[in-house]
């Protein structure tokens, strides 16, 4: 925002990065108590601004939240969303993606790195990295977001469907169609043409190593 900007020309970078530390990373984690922040996204219409509000929990107590995993983007390109009632820039790719996935009537809670990590803090991105396993496969919901759709979106996920049943991890795959159902193992893979991807009860059979790759 205009006013984050003129009090960055007015203080220094590492000064900045301090104030912003106060401001969005308040609660420290403990690493020994398993603690992670999670992101509750407020509902909102499309043209409102994204507001996010961070809360520091621990795995071993159970929370229920969605793990969000996306390419991050140019770092230099960002937006901003309101974060704790303040200015908080994020990349472009993520905005697009808080945005898709973010309700008109209801709150979501997530775990996004570039947020719910702060990634100024070297010891607190290390200790987060530890935990990513028992976040991804502790989590609710995992949601991939590809990007937003493309002319060659349906192309993407009619290859996505051949990956898998090359992988012999599904069986008697009817071609693509939106809001199809992959069925994996015991559980469903939800796929959706604007580009998110859905596996409830986290990441299975070693599905998301492609995606990572591909797209």
């Amino acid at each position: 925002s205009s006013s984050a900007d003129s009090v960055k020309q007015a203080i220094s970078r590492q000064q900045w990065r301090q104030l912003q530390d106060r401001v969005f990373y308040t609660s420290a984690i403990r690493s020994e108590k398993n603690e992670i922040r999670l992101m509750t996204i407020l509902p909102g219409q499309e043209h409102e601004d994204i507001e996010v509000q961070l809360n520091v929990v621990s795995l071993d107590d159970e929370p229920q939240f969605e793990a969000l995993s996306y390419v991050w983007g140019d770092p230099n390109v960002t937006r901003d969303i309101r974060l704790n009632g303040r200015g908080f820039p994020i990349t472009t790719n993520l905005y697009a993606a808080l945005q898709s996935l973010r309700r008109t009537d209801k709150t979501r809670v997530f775990w996004a790195d570039a947020i719910c990590v702060n990634q100024r803090n070297s010891s607190e991105r290390g200790s987060q990295v530890s935990l990513m396993v028992r976040i991804y496969r502790e989590c609710t919901l995992c949601t991939v977001w590809l990007g937003e759709e493309t002319e060659t979106t349906g192309s993407a996920f009619e290859m996505l469907e051949w990956l898998v049943m090359i992988e012999g991890h599904i069986s008697d795959c009817p071609p693509f169609v939106p809001g199809h159902h992959l069925h994996l193992s015991s559980t469903e893979t939800q796929i959706h043409t604007s580009g998110e991807l859905n596996f409830p009860g986290g990441i299975h059979n070693g599905l998301f190593v492609p995606l990572k790759i591909i797209f």
